[in-house]
This record gives structure tokens, sequence and C-alpha cells, in this order.
């Protein structure tokens, strides 16, 4: 089921003032936490209403009106969207948000309406409208852009390593994972000691993108050619990602450029890991 968590406003909130470092540090480290366990789908903080406007409804007259909208307390400030097993899994994330100082705060739990939810009412072509238009939704905001980049990797023996470590780098959870061993009977058959390499793995390592990777099988005359024309290009959404993934990623690698403002504006680095396969990282300054 999905949730959204409401978070009521304050004066503090409604001032404009914006919590100190250690606040976001906090904050920050919890909505690692709810990534890392698959349960944070979209979240956001909101301008005091003061910076906002609503507009009233009677008949077909329609009032603008200008904030700020009243007490606080009545207010929202913020919102996560999670997606949870139950309305309690909620709760236990909830009492776990770092606090906002000694003063008292709110937080609402609603449970977002599913399909399933609207019964009879909602007929099979209400339905299918409604699929249409969030593949719209999908496709605007993937317009312009390449719908998928996954890059494929191949190792000789040692994809499970090499996969592991991505994994301490990127976090998340492998979509895919397939041995030797679990090819069809039928399928081209393969030594015994390499019934235990990696078929195909695969790892989510961003809305979009997918790291994938396979072992090569030598009884089946394939050969492993490191090249050095193929890197893995990372755009992050901002320095200290840049810095937390070069930092990771070439740790016991080699250093081809060291992450740095280049002249273009952007930083930037290219490196190759421990298992020979290059990556670049860029962060484009706003």
């Amino acid at each position: 089921m999905r949730v959204m968590i409401i978070l009521y406003a304050d004066k503090d909130t409604e001032s404009g003032v914006i919590p100190d470092t250690k606040m976001f540090e906090e904050m920050g480290r919890f909505n690692e936490e709810l990534v890392e366990a698959g349960i944070m789908l979209d979240g956001e903080g909101l301008h005091p209403s003061s910076k906002g406007k609503r507009v009233r409804f009677s008949g077909e007259k329609r009032e603008v009106i200008d904030g700020p909208f009243g007490r606080p307390e009545s207010l929202i400030a913020g919102y996560w969207i999670w997606k949870v097993n139950s309305i309690d899994e909620a709760v236990s994330w909830v009492k776990r948000i770092p606090s906002q100082g000694s003063g008292e705060s709110l937080v609402e739990i609603r449970p977002i309406y599913e399909e399933q939810d609207f019964g009879k009412e909602f007929t099979p072509e209400l339905k299918e409208q409604e699929r249409r238009l969030r593949s719209r939704i999908a496709y605007q905001k993937q317009k312009g852009k390449l719908l998928k980049e996954n890059p494929y990797l191949n190792f000789n023996g040692n994809t499970e390593e090499a996969f592991m470590f991505y994994k301490s780098v990127f976090g998340g959870e492998f979509s895919a994972l397939l041995r030797f061993k679990d090819m069809p009977q039928g399928q081209t058959p393969v030594a015994e000691q390499e019934k235990e390499r990696i078929l195909h793995i695969a790892l989510p390592i961003g809305e979009d993108t997918v790291l994938m990777g396979s072992d090569i099988s030598e009884s089946m005359g394939q050969k492993l050619t490191t090249g050095n024309n193929i890197y893995i290009s990372l755009q992050t959404g901002s320095k200290e990602e840049a810095e937390r993934l070069y930092n990771a990623l070439s740790a016991g690698g080699k250093i081809e450029m060291p992450l740095q403002k280049m002249f273009w504006g952007a930083y930037f680095a290219s490196f190759s890991d421990k298992f020979g396969v290059q990556w670049m990282i860029n962060y484009e300054e706003k």
C-alpha cells in the first residue's frame, strides 16, 4: 500500500526558518534508510504559506487568496510518499523521524487510494483510461531522454565479487541473479567448475538505470578481453554524491583524472575501479 506522510507546520516553518546542518544530516540519514528499505517513493518540503495562494470556488466565481493562511498547526510543511506493507509499518517508521526540536509537532499518515479501492463504479474503461494517463505522464517525464541505459559488464569468474562491491556503494538489492547451473536442461552445457559462475545479475543503481553483468564461460568458447573504450558515466544531483561515489568506486583502482572542477564548469573525474571497469563522474553545478 502507498501512504502519504504529512508533516504539519509550526511557527518556525511558517517563518521560513531553515533547519540547521545537524537536522539536515539527521534527516538525510533517515531518508537514506527509507530508500535502502525500498519504502520512499517521493518527498518534499514546502515553502511557508506566505509564499502560496489559494483559490476559493463559489459557483462560477473564483477568488484568489494570498497567503499566509492561518494557524501554523493547521498547515502542511512537507510530505513523503511511502510504499509499505501496512499502516502499522508506516507508524513504526514515522516514530523514527528525527526530532525537530523540543516543542510539539504533528505527523499524519493517510493511505492513498488504489485501483482496487474503488469497487465496481471504477469500470474497466475507466481503469484503462487511468493506465493511459499514467503512461503519458511517464512518457512526458522521459521526453527527450533515453528511456533506459543499462551498462553490461563481463568478468572472468569474479562477477559476484564485483557486484557485491557495487552493491556496497549504491545500496539496494539485486533484481536478478542467475547462475550457469540455473540454465534449463538441454541448453548449451558448461563445465562443472563453471556452474556456480554468474549467468546474469542486475543491480538497480538509479531511477532508470540498472547495472548488469555476467561471467564468461571458457568451456563455451568465450574469452574476456578487457578494453579501454568503455566507461560508465554517472551524472549526480549533488557535489556530495559525486564525491561519495568517486571515493567509494575508485578505492583500490587507478585514477585517470581526480574529481575536480573542469573548464566547462562541472566537477568531473575518470578512473578505473579495482576490477578494471572504467567510470566517469560528472556533476553540473546549477
